[in-house]
Formats: C-alpha cells, structure tokens, sequence
C-alpha cells in the first residue's frame, strides 16, 4: 500500500505545472547514436563505463542506433526508430504528449502493449516518467552542446544512471556554382553575364550554359536584364 502511495505522489509532483520563463529546447532532428555509459562499474562501485544497452523496456522514449524525432509544441514524435540489430520492418511511431498528464504511449519494443507516462518540462530538460508493471522509470531529455541527450533512472534507486548521447545526422551541403563570366558581355534570349561578374547558383536554381564568345564558357544562375 505504502509503494502504491509512494507511485500516485510521485505522479503528482510530475504533474504539477512547469514554471514560467524556462525555456524549452527544440529536440527535432535526425538523430545518431554517440556513446552509452553506465555511471556505475559492475561491481556496483562508482565509475563511468561504456554498455552496450541503448534501449531501454518500459520506456517511453526511445530512439535506440538513430531515430528522427518532430517535436512541434507539446508534441514530441519518434519516428524510425532503429531498436534492434536485426529488425526487418520500422519501429512503431511513438507519440508523447508533453503536457504534465498521464496518458498512454505505445510501447516501442511490444507494439501491442501501452506504458503509462507522464511528461514535462523542468529547467529546461524533458523528464518522461514511465511506469511499467507498477515501476516508475524516469527519463530525462536535453540538448547539450549540440547532443542530445538522454539519461535513465529508477525511482528505487535514482544513484545509478544510463546515459545516451545522440549526434545530429549532417545532411550534405548543397552545391554551389561559381563561375566567371567572359570579359565580353553575352545576350542571349534576354539572358545576359555582366564582364567580368562572379556569379553564384545553387543546386535547386536553374543552370544556364551560356555559348561564350571566343570559345569561353560560363555556368551558373539565370540574370535577368
């Protein structure tokens, strides 16, 4: 009865509002795997290790190797979720509303089970608290120096900690044209190169080739008269 007590107080607190004039860091992106720690050795004694582990039963959340997540007011979705090694379709999408109140998430790992959770804001990090079985679990999320980070507790034992960081997936650069225009001036169609202009496209801007005069050639973004 008491641990039962123990649970509905602890949602309680987790359920109270968020104060006013935290900011709130933006998680979206595509995210990848970094580093998983455990802030105990195996023997139980203080010391941060690498572990293999970088999904967690009975959590909420979930990102696993890499996951995208949207996060768009107090929604926050996971999407493509790569949890196991050998999976041969996507991971459930994963909805959290971040709203202080309980609701049900899908469980990422069983698809057909639910885990109860309740998720807010405080000082400017996202504390997910699960429970699973009657076992609250506490996550909390945030950006630090451009990672994401995730770090796991239990409420029976908040001194030990898993902490996952995730860097963000760079898309590659867009392409950029330069080129020089010849020292002659070109008219073509309405289409002119200035002398002597160095001209700048990108990749999504239509490319024109120009015919130059004395065998030059020039490349790039269309320029009006």
């Amino acid at each position: 009865m008491m641990r039962v007590s123990a649970i509905v107080a602890l949602v309680g607190v987790l359920a109270a509002p968020a104060p006013p004039g935290v900011a709130q860091a933006n998680l979206s992106g595509e995210w990848r795997l970094a580093s998983a720690t455990a802030n105990r050795t195996r023997n139980g004694e203080p010391g941060e290790r690498p572990v293999r582990q970088y999904v967690s039963t009975g959590s909420a959340f979930n990102c696993g190797r890499e996951c995208r997540i949207v996060h768009k007011g107090s929604t926050l979705t996971v999407e493509n979720a790569q949890l196991k090694a050998d999976a041969t379709a996507p991971s459930p999408t994963v909805t959290i509303v971040v709203d202080g109140r309980s609701h049900a998430v899908v469980d990422s790992l069983t698809p057909g089970r639910t885990i109860e959770t309740v998720s807010r804001w405080e000082d400017g990090k996202l504390v997910i608290t699960s429970m699973l079985l009657g076992i609250p679990m506490t996550q909390t999320v945030s950006l630090e120096q451009n990672q994401l980070v995730v770090v796991k507790s239990y409420v029976t034992d908040p001194g030990a900690k898993f902490t996952l960081r995730y860097t963000k997936k760079q898309r590659p650069p867009r392409v950029s044209y330069l080129s020089v225009a010849s020292q002659r001036s070109v008219n073509q169609s309405s289409t002119a190169w200035a002398p002597g202009a160095l001209c700048r496209g990108e990749r999504s801007d239509a490319v024109w080739a120009l015919r130059a005069l004395g065998g030059a050639a020039a490349v790039g973004p269309r320029i009006r008269e």
